[in-house]
């Protein structure tokens, strides 16, 4: 592991352990910004200092959500910044089609998944998708993700302890 995601990982380590629900929200705003550690280890582990893994859960979704909408705006700033240019290329501009057609669904596959929404978020503004579609289907991935860790921190957590 290199040294940085180390450091970065200690240094969320720490954040959630001195702010809890606030410093999981934090690392998910984060995440579509651009940093490596997505908030899903800290959603299943967590649990197991004594967060209540629900509250968790919704910190990173709320956390997520505001992030992507920053990606969103982050991609459409890099389009005006000049993105435009190399939309020109013709593999881009059939990119740029199918992105059209299956954004929306890449967007879904992207928050439901460990692909970076990051990416996806970025790419939704330089095409500029449809924004409250763009949320909308952020909000169908992350929600059963983050809410489907959380249980398995839950019970993982207490299948541990009676062992």
């Amino acid at each position: 592991m290199p040294a940085f995601v180390h450091d970065v990982i200690t240094i969320f380590v720490r954040l959630v352990q001195q702010y809890g629900y606030v410093g999981i929200f934090l690392i998910a705003v984060t995440v579509c910004i651009y940093q490596p550690i997505a908030p899903d280890i800290f959603i299943i582990g967590e649990v197991g200092i004594g967060l209540n893994p629900y509250y968790v859960a919704l910190f990173a979704l709320l956390g997520s959500f505001i992030g992507a909408f920053l990606g969103y705006f982050i991609g459409r700033f890099l389009d005006n910044l000049g993105v435009k240019r190399i939309r020109k290329n013709k593999y881009v501009k059939k990119f740029e089609r199918l992105f059209r057609k299956y954004g929306n669904w890449a967007v879904f596959l992207g928050a439901l998944t460990p692909v970076p929404l990051r990416e996806m978020s970025w790419l939704s503004g330089i095409f500029r998708l449809s924004l409250l579609q763009f949320m909308l289907f952020v909000f169908l991935g992350l929600f059963p993700r983050y809410f489907l860790e959380a249980i398995f921190g839950k019970y993982f957590l207490q299948w541990i302890q009676k062992i």
